[in-house]
């Protein structure tokens, strides 16, 4: 067996397979089992600010279903951004860089109706 780089080890030693005897049917890396946690807890906070957390009542679970299921997007989507050449740091803070960033003024375009100007 022949191994170029640590590349290949570092692909497979940075998933979860599943517990002892219960595996998963696919692979879960360790970053996005964080990421997903983190955001899933911060939902759960906005939802409770805003004042529509989760109730036992039907269409409480249709919002618990629906937040859910936005977390797991956005933690796949972010997943496919993370790369041990990209980690979440990174990644966060390149997004509030560019959020911050200055940005150049626009000009003020200003156009005259010549039929409301007053003449004396």
């Amino acid at each position: 067996m022949r191994l170029g780089n640590d590349d290949e080890l570092k692909t497979i030693s940075s998933r979860f397979l599943g517990f002892p005897g219960w595996d998963f049917p696919f692979n879960v890396r360790y970053v996005d089992i964080t990421v997903g946690f983190g955001l899933t807890l911060l939902a759960f906070t906005i939802e409770a600010i805003y004042g529509f957390g989760l109730s036992f009542t039907l269409p409480g679970w249709y919002r618990f279903a629906a937040t859910m299921a936005a977390v797991v997007f956005v933690t796949r989507w972010l997943g496919r951004q993370l790369t041990p050449e990209t980690p979440f740091v990174s990644v966060v803070a390149a997004f509030v860089h560019e959020v911050r960033a200055p940005r150049q003024t626009r000009p003020v375009t200003v156009s005259l109706d010549p039929t409301k100007v007053k003449f004396r």
